[in-house]
């Protein structure tokens, strides 16, 4: 955020002459408390001109929107700046030529009690101080106060501020007039006005309150009296005010009373000061005043720095209030080096300093100021990071753009700042669009990088066309080019302004143009390596190595150290780096070594000269072997322990949040890789000392015991330590990668699948779009909870205040180092597979493979980054690598048998198998599942528990593949009974589905020892019972799996099954056709069968239950509460059953193709009866007759339609039995689906015609013997009113005239009646007696004849009823005189009858 100030007229630019920069910090009262939310917390600024940035930092927790800018428009900043607490606040104080102004903001505990804190990942986030600020609170005119000048002599120099308990804020400004004014703002919300106090050197004082303007210029005491710098502080109950001018005077003045009340000259502090006495301090002269207050805040020590050309130094007094006069009490003075001071900050019993060196170079120094003895010998220097290369080497065979990408992107090698500064210093050399001076992504960053410089070798190029050796070096000229001022701004960037020091827990930060650096204790053996002839080291190094015995040797040591810093600056660069390079490519360090010593011994004249005074200090040493034992002892970080009690919950929480913050996790890591690179060069120095010594031999002087002892046993543990700190140096500059989300979801499932469980899952929020080195993600995560288990065990963070920095830093860099340490942890490799670093963890494999412990776990986590990285082959064999640490390593152990620590070797081998096989399946590893689980069949014991688990494995891969004979014999070699059921389902139901039919029937399932037959038709019957029929059809698959083993009555049986599921579970024309098509199968099968046992058992209602699980649940319970089962009946269905139900499908069948209705399709199976009425409506008579025969049913329906029908169609037609007509010609629907009767002329005739033939056929075929159908059909067409066809006539005449002749008279048929009777009286008397069916007539000789005399009776009853009609008259009249007639010749032949008969008799009529 950013706000603007505007304090006074654009046309006055007198504050241009102040271009101030600076920077400065504060830390907070209670940054050493444990459960305070301020420890590990401070507040830096930096000052440019008219620009203030403030910022906040904690180690501990992530602050969100930490910085802010104000810019005072018109004006320009004075560098000091003053913070100060109170209880709900903090209070910014800031000075400029022409105001001051308090700055608001709420405290950090406050902002605790009011916003939870919000977790992400593994860091805790709080809103920092800057989060809210507000712009219309800082320019609230009671937190600010604008002087007012009325000449152009005004000026201000310099300025301090405090505030006070009661809250007032009080500004003390040095004007340029001598008068020192102060200005004292009322407490936040506080009526009073501004009040302001003019302090004169003069007895006489000015007080000038309730804000009136105030004199300025009245005079001064001369430029001596001019306050150089100011300095509030409060003692007792008063504030009071340090000046220190060119006088040399240090003034203590009384702010409430405005007088002042000591006046000490400095001159007595300072040696040989006779000319500054008489000339006055020299131009140039600088002074600077700085307090240290403890932390109860009852003693305050005052420091003055006295600059003058030719010296300066450093005194330091303690200032009381005695009877409201003051006193000084030297404590002591310091010397200083002749280098410029930037600034200095003090802390109990310590002073930090800040240089600036002839060379533009920053340089630290630490004093104590409690020592009494002078002398520059009392610095001590802060060793400074490592300065960056100012070339990149590039080897031949490495590309330059390659190498200086790396090297320029290195996680906290450069600034994105200087980046940017680069990249827009070429883009202005190419007049090309700049970059913002703003956050820009990484990726985008390297692509800008990339492009210019490739933009800058195309404009170098002289030719279009170039040799590749041309090219090449132009590339390398224009890279290193962009490299030298890339370093040029990163140099320019860390430019120190200030110092920030806290007292409490001994933290020093830097603060620098573009970034902020913090001086860390430097642990005691790079200590004793950056400065091998410091004294006061034995000590601690006898401590350090548990050296007590013996403390001479804590001298050799020191000693050695030096000989190890002479060798190394004796040695090329080059060599050095060869040297690191060659490790990297794996080579032998002991013949790398071997390398580069005879490249040395090669110049004789550099070798006698180092080895005359190196071999001056060996023999200064009494145990040279000695001490080198003890040297790589201190260098084992596994021998280092961190901390040796137990720890308590008060000390947990005083570590729970230790350096958990962005910040914190960076710092911690810089150090650690500080650390590392220093006991790299270290060990490096000491494997080429020992390796020169061996090269040597006896010119050392050394006996052949020590020079035995070197090369069996030193130079091989010596070697050792190189490539370990070979790898922690390249994991704490290794880049991580960016993981996805993807990623993220397929490493959680590895870790189901080998039952690791997720440590540090709390990944840091910033690894996914900002750059930072896999030691970071890991300590920003499950490393850092690590360190702060084993940091409990240190007895300092029990302290009050604790000295985090101080004591507490070094025992957690030495934490974190164990923890990456090879041969102590394995936490590190595990911990980058499940963060996904897959290339860091093949990387990280690559480069320790001298470590022989947990070698089978990093085989196995190389493995599994090869499967994430689509190497499978690669992967396959790493895990056969692991397979011997499977029983003996704790990774690989508890991956096989979780919480377990031991156990049978092959079975350890076995599970571990398993695991791995999880792996490959969830790649979709096919091919290596199968060799690996047959690895793992071959190495398992027969009785093996996971045998049966791994040939179920191998099975299910093989069908996957498609190999179904591996399969089938991998399914038979199953021992588990279980599991091979399992396979065996799987393996038909995937035939299935992959329609390899043929295979699935004529595989025989069975061998010597298992028979599976049964179990494949109880699955086959299960699937297909429980299937919708719609998509799956297992009932035709179980059909040829019983028709090809010849099981026909099997076979008759599932395929009735299935058409009686299709009849009730699919409806429709194709679930009719199926339905038809399994009946005519099931028939088929059955016919196949022997007579006898031609028969099924009829299915289930409701067959849905599973293969093995064949019966019903209990359906009640006996007396005693015992479920009983239910009773079943059963059904035995024949042929002819079958083909009755065949019968009705088929009839529905037609309907359907007929008329495809919805609701004929919807219900079940219609009955006979009703079936046989849908055929008839339908006109599906032939149908219908099968029905009527199947069932035994009458034949009435049939008729009754048939002759509807042929009425109908006969009223309808023009002049009956003629020609169709729209109406008749749709009757050949229906005709159709009949057989028609044969006919000459069939294919003339009408449909009308058809249909009374088919009814005559009907009547032929099935109403010769009984007349109850001719009746049915005479009865239909006479109530209809049609006239009788005469072909029906005649048939029923042959078949039952007398019949005939009563349905005549029920429908009042006289006339057709009479006829009747007259031609029956014809034929009896042999007149046409084939048209009645008679075989004789009436005759002597011949048999009887009859008559329906009672209808004839009727018929004379009804004719003589209508006599009044002449027809019926006549026709009575001609029936009576033929039945007369008839009776004569009856009686003529019956009495010629018995005379015949009495004849043969012998009688005589």
């Amino acid at each position: 955020m950013d706000f603007c100030f505007s304090l006074g007229s654009a046309c006055d630019r007198s504050w241009e002459s102040f271009h101030t920069k600076g920077g400065g910090g504060y830390a907070y009262k209670s940054s050493g408390s444990a459960g305070s939310p301020c420890r590990n917390r401070f507040i830096y600024w930096k000052i440019n001109a008219d620009t203030l940035e403030l910022a906040e930092i904690s180690l501990d927790f992530s602050l969100t929107s930490n910085s802010v800018r104000f810019r005072f428009t018109d004006s320009a900043l004075l560098p000091d700046i003053s913070v100060h607490e109170s209880h709900s606040n903090v209070v910014v104080m800031v000075t400029t030529t022409r105001s001051v102004h308090r700055l608001l903001f709420p405290h950090p505990s406050r902002l605790q009690q009011k916003d939870q804190a919000v977790f992400s990942g593994s860091e805790r986030s709080q809103s920092s101080i800057f989060t809210d600020s507000s712009m219309m609170r800082s320019k609230d005119p009671a937190h600010s106060y604008f002087l007012e000048s009325s000449g152009v002599a005004f000026n201000v120099l310099t300025s301090a501020s405090w505030l006070s308990q009661e809250g007032h804020a009080i500004f003390s400004l040095a004007l340029s007039s001598g008068v020192v004014q102060l200005i004292q703002l009322p407490p936040l919300g506080s009526n009073a006005e501004v009040a302001v106090l003019e302090l004169k050197h003069s007895s006489v004082m000015q007080r000038l309150w309730t804000g009136l303007v105030p004199q300025l210029f009245r005079g001064a005491d001369g430029e001596a009296a001019v306050a150089q710098t100011l300095l509030l502080h409060p003692l007792g109950n008063d504030t009071f005010l340090f000046t220190l001018g060119r006088d040399l005077k240090l003034r203590m003045w009384s702010c409430s009373g405005g007088e002042c009340v000591m006046a000490t000259d400095m001159m007595d502090f300072i040696p040989n000061s006779t000319a500054i006495k008489k000339t006055g301090p020299p131009a140039g002269s600088k002074f600077i005043l700085r307090k240290c207050v403890t932390s109860s805040s009852q003693s305050m020590t005052l420091g003055v720095f006295l600059s003058f050309l030719d010296k300066c130094q450093f005194c330091f007094f303690e200032p009381v209030s005695i009877g409201g006069r003051g006193q000084l009490r030297h404590i002591s003075t310091l010397f200083g080096p002749q280098e410029e001071l930037v600034d200095f900050g003090m802390c109990p019993d310590l002073v930090w300093t800040l240089w600036s060196t002839p060379e533009g170079k920053t340089m630290s120094r630490l004093a104590h100021t409690s020592r009494l003895t002078a002398g520059a010998d009392r610095w001590s220097c802060v060793h400074s990071e490592a300065p960056l290369p100012l070339h990149v080497n590039v080897p031949e065979h490495l590309d330059a753009r390659q190498c200086h990408m790396n090297e320029i992107f290195t996680p906290g090698r450069f600034t994105t700042q200087a980046i940017l500064k680069a990249i827009n210093i070429f883009r202005r050399a190419q007049d090309t669009t700049h970059l913002p001076d703003s956050i820009v992504p990484l990726n985008a960053l390297r692509s800008e990088v990339a492009s210019v410089v490739e933009y800058e070798i195309q404009r170098s190029a002289s030719e279009y066309e170039m040799s590749h050796e041309e090219y090449m070096a132009l590339q390398a000229q224009q890279w290193a080019k962009f490299y030298s001022c890339l370093v040029q701004y990163q140099h320019r960037g860390h430019q120190a302004l200030g110092l920030v020091v806290d007292g409490s827990t001994g933290m020093v930060a830097m603060v620098r143009k573009e970034a902020v650096g913090f001086l860390r204790p430097c642990q005691t053996t790079e200590h004793m390596y950056l400065s091998p002839l410091s004294g006061g080291l034995a000590n601690q190094i006898q401590i350090l190595a548990n050296l007590t015995e013996d403390g001479a040797l804590c001298d050799d040591l020191a000693k050695l150290m030096a000989c190890l810093s002479l060798l190394r600056d004796s040695l090329p660069q080059f060599s050095l780096f060869c040297f690191e390079q060659d490790l990297f490519y794996l080579q032998d360090p002991v013949q790398i070594a071997s390398t580069v010593v005879s490249d040395f011994l090669a110049d004789p004249n550099q070798v006698d000269q180092m080895w005359e005074e190196c071999l001056s200090r060996v023999r200064l040493m009494e145990d040279f072997v000695q001490s080198i034992e003890a040297l790589i002892h201190l260098l084992d970080l596994a021998q280092s322990p961190v901390g040796s009690d137990a720890g308590d919950a008060a000390r947990q929480l005083g570590v729970h949040r230790l350096f958990t913050s962005q910040h914190g996790v960076t710092l911690i890591c810089e150090a650690v890789s500080q650390m590392m690179r220093t006991r790299f060069d270290m060990a490096e120095d000491l494997l080429l000392t020992l390796t020169l010594i061996l090269q040597l031999g006896d010119q050392t002087g050394m006996s052949v015991s020590d020079l035995e002892r070197i090369k069996c046993d030193l130079l091989p543990r010596t070697a050792t330590l190189v490539q370990t700190y070979h790898l922690l140096n390249w994991l704490c500059r290794t880049e991580a990668t960016p993981v996805s989300a993807a990623q993220r979801e397929s490493s959680l499932r590895q870790q189901e699948i080998l039952g690791i469980s997720a440590k540090g899952c709390n990944i840091p929020t910033r690894v996914s779009d900002q750059h930072c080195t896999l030691l970071e993600l890991f300590m920003g995560s499950y490393g850092g909870d690590l360190v702060r288990e084993e940091l409990q065990r240190c007895a300092v963070f029990d302290e009050e205040p604790c000295p985090v920095w101080n004591e507490g830093i070094v025992p957690t860099i030495l934490a974190v180092g164990q923890q990456i340490w090879p041969y102590s942890s394995f936490m590190l490799p595990e911990f980058l597979l499940i963060h996904c670093q897959y290339t860091a963890l093949q990387e990280y494999v690559r480069l320790s493979q001298w470590c022989e412990l947990n070698g089978s776990s990093r085989r196995f986590l190389l493995g599994v980054s090869y499967l994430n990285s689509n190497e499978s082959h690669k992967a396959y064999n790493c895990f056969v690598e692991a397979t011997l640490g499977a029983s003996q390593e704790d990774f690989l152990l508890e991956v096989a048998r979780p919480g377990a620590s031991s156990g049978d070797v092959v079975n350890t081998r076995v599970l571990y198998y398993l695991k791995v096989l999880g792996l490959l399946e969830m790649f979709s590893e096919p091919l290596h599942v199968i060799e690996l689980a047959k690895t793992a069949i071959s190495l398992a014991e027969p009785d093996d528990p996971n045998l049966a688990t791994l040939w179920s494995i191998i099975f299910k891969h093989e069908l996957a593949l498609g190999h179904n004979q591996a399969a089938y014999n991998t399914m038979l070699a199953n021992p588990d009974s279980s599991r091979r059921k399992d396979c065996l389902r799987e393996f038909l139901v995937v035939l299935c589905d992959r329609s390899e039919l043929q295979t699935l029937v004529e595989l025989p399932y069975r061998d010597r020892h298992v028979v599976l037959e049964d179990e494949v038709v109880s699955i086959l019957q299960s699937r297909a019972r429980a299937i919708d029929l719609n998509h799956h059809n297992y009932y035709q698959l179980l059909y040829a799996f019983h028709v090809f083993r010849s099981n026909y009555r099997k076979a008759g049986s599932i395929m009735y099954e299935y058409g009686m599921r299709l009849g009730r579970e699919c409806g429709g024309l194709k679930g009719l056709q199926k339905q038809a098509k399994a009946y005519l199968a099931a028939l088929n099968a059955l016919r196949l069968v022997e007579e006898n046992n031609a028969w099924i058992v009829k299915p289930m209602t409701n067959p849905m239950d599973e293969d093995d699980d064949l019966q019903n649940g209990p359906s009640g319970k006996d007396q005693y509460g015992v479920p009983t089962p239910v009773k079943r009946s059963i059904e035995v269905l024949e042929l002819e059953a079958i083909e009755k139900e065949y019968i009705l499908v088929h009839a529905r069948l037609q309907l359907l193709q007929l008329d495809p209705e919805p609701s004929r399709m919807a219900g079940p199976t219609a009955s006979a009866n009703e079936t046989l009425s849908l055929l008839v409506n339908s006109g599906l008579m032939d149908s219908a007759v099968n029905i009527c025969k199947m069932f035994d049913l009458p034949m009435t329906p049939i008729f009754e339609g048939l002759t509807l029908r042929c009425v109908q169609l006969a009223e309808n037609s023009d002049n009956y039995m003629q020609s169709d007509n729209d109406y008749t010609s749709d009757a050949w629907q229906w005709l159709k689906q009949n057989e028609l009767p044969s006919c000459t002329a069939a294919r003339d005739s009408s449909s009308t015609e058809h249909a009374w033939r088919m009814l005559h056929s009907y009547l032929s075929r099935y109403g010769s013997h009984d007349t109850k159908y001719h009746r049915c059909v005479l009865t239909c067409i006479l109530s209809q009113g049609f006239p009788l066809p005469d072909w029906l006539v005649a048939s029923y005449k042959r078949v039952n005239s007398a019949e005939l002749l009563r349905l005549y008279l029920d429908y009042d048929l006289l006339d057709e009646a009479a006829s009747l009777v007259l031609e029956m009286l014809d034929s009896v008397c042999g007149k046409g007696k084939e048209y009645f069916g008679l075989k004789t007539f009436l005759h002597t000789g011949a048999p009887a004849v009859w008559l329906p005399y009672t209808a004839i009776d009727q018929l004379l009853l009804a004719l003589r009823d209508v006599r009044t009609e002449p027809h019926y008259t006549e026709l009575f009249h001609t029936l009576n005189e033929r039945l007369d007639k008839y009776f004569g010749l009856v009686e003529d032949i019956s009495q010629q009858t018995s005379k015949a008969a009495l004849s043969s008799a012998g009688w005589s009529y």
